[in-house]
């Protein structure tokens, strides 16, 4: 079973393709219906997408995922938060900070993951938790920035709480 990657090019056309069915219905070229609607033109959205796609990329650690060792800590119930501290190699401790929508937890512990790129300082990810504990048990945590994952991780957590959650942080060096 292989594996297809949609580029941002692949993105672009397909929504290109979609907006110009739309704009033959009303007549319209399709520039002036996005105009109309406040929205970018398709050369603008292409020119964002392939920033975004580039800035990414300069993050992608050389030669593939590293694994690395860390912990997490979880809290909250309906609103919380999540804290990991990572040390990234020689690019050393990076601490993580986030706010989240939740099901009920409040776990700790630590574990290893793999990961795709070490976050420079002040980037901001979005990230997922699942997992189940009852004084101990696991959660699996996975980053991802722009709907691309970048780094998981496991950890063998001490305290309660099951199902998941999701939000987003800041990865501060030192």
């Amino acid at each position: 079973m292989s594996q297809q990657t949609i580029t941002t090019t692949d993105y672009v056309a397909a929504h290109d393709a979609d907006l110009k069915k739309i704009a033959t219905y009303v007549g319209r070229n399709v520039d002036d219906v996005l105009k109309e609607l406040g929205q970018p033109s398709s050369a603008e959205l292409e020119q964002a997408a392939q920033s975004a796609q580039a800035k990414l990329d300069a993050m992608v650690t050389a030669g593939g995922p590293a694994s690395y060792a860390g912990s997490a800590s979880l809290w909250g119930f309906i609103r919380g938060g999540m804290n990991a501290n990572i040390t990234f190699g020689d690019s050393g401790p990076f601490s993580f900070s986030g706010s989240m929508w939740t099901s009920p937890i409040a776990a700790a512990g630590g574990g290893a993951g793999f990961w795709s790129v070490i976050p420079p300082n002040g980037q901001e990810m979005d990230f997922v938790w699942t997992g189940a504990a009852l004084e101990g048990g696991g959660v699996a945590l996975l980053w991802s920035v722009n709907g691309t994952t970048l780094g998981a991780m496991s950890i063998f957590v001490a305290g309660l709480g099951i199902g998941g959650g999701k939000g987003s942080g800041t990865w501060t060096k030192g």
